[in-house]
């Protein structure tokens, strides 16, 4: 994606990843050694999965 939006540089591509977690649009927590290769593009989805486990989880 970030090819056909002309950021050809790493560098820029995760500035503007950065840019979009910080306003919402998606998570990507690129200082997370697990999910800095995680990029989730509607964070409805990604907040709804991580509340469904938690809850499971005390439910157990």
């Amino acid at each position: 994606m970030c090819l056909q939006a002309g950021f050809k540089r790493r560098e820029d591509a995760l500035q503007l990843s950065g840019y979009l977690h910080n306003l919402g649009m998606c998570l990507h927590f690129q200082d997370d050694d697990v999910l800095a290769k995680t990029v989730i593009l509607n964070p409805t989805w990604g907040t709804d999965a991580v509340y469904r486990t938690h809850l499971k989880s005390q439910e157990a």
